[in-house]
Parts: structure tokens; C-alpha cells; sequence
């Protein structure tokens, strides 16, 4: 649940990012009585946002560290790997007790 909530946030902070320079941009057009300052917020506020979701989604140190606490330590289990079989038939651990 709490990786969820990361990208969730993440997500409201890059869309937060695409349209607040739009805004601003827009009241400094209605203040000066232009309308070239919200276009150019919103091509700012565009190319951050990506700008910036693809910092956070490149970064594998948090991928690694938000699927580590999703899925938890892996540690390697032997019991549940199952025991291949020779050619001759006979499983490797028993082929060993024959030489002993």
C-alpha cells in the first residue's frame, strides 16, 4: 500500500508540474494583457513534468527498493527446487550415494 501511495503522489506532483507555470502564465497574460506568457507556461510546465517522470521512473535504486518492500526479502529456498534427473535414470544425490 505504501508504494502505491509513492506513485500516487509522484503522479499528482508531475500533473501539479504540467499546469501551475500554464496558470501563472495565464494570470501574467490577464495581468499585462497579452497571451503569449500561457503558452509558454504550459510548454514549460509539459516538458518538466516529463522531464521529471522520467527521473522517477529511472531510477533503479527505487524500483528495486519499492519492490522490495512490496514482495519482501527474497532468500533462496533449496526445498522447493525440484532434483533434475540424470540420462541414466537416477537423480544426481543418488548417483553419489552409489559411489560412496
Amino acid at each position: 500500500m505504501a508504494v502505491a501511495s509513492q506513485w500516487v503522489a509522484r503522479i499528482i506532483a508531475a500533473g501539479a508540474l504540467m499546469v501551475l507555470p500554464g496558470l501563472a502564465g495565464d494570470w501574467v497574460d490577464s495581468v499585462l494583457g497579452t497571451s503569449l506568457f500561457a503558452l509558454c507556461g504550459f510548454g514549460v510546465g509539459i516538458a518538466g513534468s516529463l522531464c521529471y517522470l522520467v527521473a522517477v521512473t529511472k531510477n533503479p535504486a527505487a524500483a528495486s527498493e519499492a519492490r522490495r518492500q512490496m514482495n519482501g526479502p527474497v532468500e533462496p529456498d533449496s526445498a522447493e527446487q525440484p532434483e533434475l534427473e540424470s540420462p541414466d535414470g537416477g537423480s544426481p544425490s543418488e548417483r553419489n550415494e552409489d559411489k560412496a
